[in-house]
């Protein structure tokens, strides 16, 4: 077996077993945001954060603003899929 695969699996139950699997994972939604939503949404999206289980995009301006919010439910979709599990009950909007 590959030891990568095996420390992987290690540190996945050493995060569970201490109840922070989950907050590990959303992180993971920063870091490949670009292959979660795309390349024009990705590039126009200035800040992701988390708020508890809401997550916050600060996007380029007004237009894109509009843009996200009528697509919402569909990017929080996907960045469930992403997770695994409903780690996104909502998706807050800003300029």
């Amino acid at each position: 077996m590959d030891k990568f695969l095996i420390l992987n699996e290690n540190l996945t139950a050493w995060l569970k077993a201490r109840g922070l699997y989950k907050d590990y994972r959303k992180h993971g939604i920063i870091r490949d945001w670009q292959n979660i939503v795309g390349r024009s949404i990705a590039l126009n999206t200035l800040e992701l954060r988390f708020k508890k289980d809401i997550l916050i995009l600060k996007v380029r301006n007004t237009l894109w603003k509009k843009e996200l919010s009528l697509i919402k439910y569909s990017l929080k979709k996907k960045v469930n899929d992403y997770l695994g599990f409903e780690g996104v009950k909502e998706i807050k909007i800003k300029i």
